[in-house]
């Protein structure tokens, strides 16, 4: 895998890095990838990536950053402080959890190009900027993208 031969890069050069994990990889993969990870990297958390966050209830939204968080934790010996929610979807209390849960930024959303602060019920939370245009699921069949050319 090539992300070994990444952290071994990021090491010889003194360089922090972040890499965003999926907490339901760590039950899959337990020693990859941050078995062997840059001192310096911290982690920004997602949840598992079977349902999307913003459809639940509350309650069920708080349980579900909580395992996330608490999965992450154990595996790397550090909660994560960063957030980016499944398929970044949203509910109207997200962010509130988010900050009320000890997260310091969130990279759900894509409407500026710097980071600005977000409201929350109970302080405020960073929102990283997130460019669409590099997401993984550019051009399928849940995205428009225009074409450029009259050509089929």
């Amino acid at each position: 895998m090539g992300i070994w031969r990444l952290f071994e890069l990021l090491d010889e050069l003194g360089l922090p890095a972040e890499a965003q994990l999926n907490a339901g990889g760590h039950d899959v993969a337990p020693t990859s990838p941050r078995g062997s990870a840059p001192a310096a990297t911290r982690s920004w958390a997602t949840a598992d990536q079977l349902g999307r966050a913003g459809h639940l209830p509350e309650d069920q939204e708080r349980t579900l950053i909580e395992q996330a968080t608490a999965t992450i934790a154990r595996h790397e010996g550090a909660r994560p402080v960063g957030w980016m929610s499944p398929w970044l979807s949203n509910s109207p209390v997200t962010m509130d959890l988010l900050q009320e849960a000890g997260y310091r930024y969130v990279m759900d959303w894509t409407m500026d190009d710097q980071p600005i602060w977000l409201r929350t019920r109970k302080g405020r939370i960073l929102a990283v900027p997130y460019p669409i245009e590099v997401n993984d699921t550019r051009g399928s069949s849940g995205i428009a993208i225009p074409r450029t050319s009259s050509r089929t």
